[in-house]
């Protein structure tokens, strides 16, 4: 079984012909093909709705231990329902989200630092713009990022969900992914949390001592 079929089997079952034979293609040409055809087209969002990868301009983010809290331009990881204000729960629910990072930025402090050798950076760079590091997100330039910008998925904020003014996103909505662009971050989602494979013995407690607590 080559690797297309093998996606093939995890793709969205809603799409209709059409989109699932784009998707592949663009599965197929990966990752040659990592540019504006990640994102939606503005005209195609859900003016009222946020996303699970929708950029959104401004939320609010704190890294800890540092006690500063301020604004700054995230992408969203909860999921499309659980975002949805529509679908009530018995508890508050939070959005899930983690920083957006500009790729110059982030090398260039590389460099500063001097804590890895020109020729390791390159080669970081390339591997970032191929998405093949598990924990980074890369995000090409689009109309709402001025330039090419990078997601951490281990440094993810949360807020309360109804604290996000859904009547503004037109305004503060930086990106929605496509069809190709929410594959490629799920499944970079799945292998940065789910490994069955982490190759970590687990010992079961025994039968005896399961009985005996």
């Amino acid at each position: 079984m080559s690797l297309l079929d093998d996606a093939q089997r995890f793709l969205p079952r809603h799409l209709t012909e059409e989109e699932t034979s784009k998707l592949l293609e663009d599965i197929r040409n990966f990752p040659g093909n990592l540019d504006k055809r990640l994102y939606m087209k503005p005209e195609a969002e859900d003016q009222n709705a946020i996303l699970q990868g929708d950029g959104i301009g401004e939320l609010l983010i704190v890294n800890l231990p540092e006690p500063d809290v301020r604004p700054a331009p995230v992408m969203v990881l909860s999921n499309s329902c659980d975002a949805d204000l529509a679908n009530e729960r018995p508890f508050p629910t939070a959005l899930c989200y983690a920083p957006i990072f500009r790729l110059e930025k982030y090398l260039t402090g590389l460099r500063r630092r001097g804590v890895k050798s020109e020729e390791y950076i390159v080669n970081h760079e390339r591997d970032i713009r191929r998405q093949a590091l598990t924990q980074i997100f890369f995000l090409p330039k689009s109309g709402g990022l001025e330039g090419d910008s990078i997601v951490f998925l281990d440094r993810i904020n949360n807020c309360q969900n109804r604290a996000v003014d859904r009547t503004n996103l037109s305004k503060n909505r930086l990106f929605s992914l496509s069809q190709y662009g929410h594959w490629l971050l799920l499944l970079k989602v799945a292998i940065h949390f789910s490994r069955l494979t982490d190759k970590t013995e687990r010992g079961n407690i025994s039968e005896a001592d399961a009985v005996l607590h």
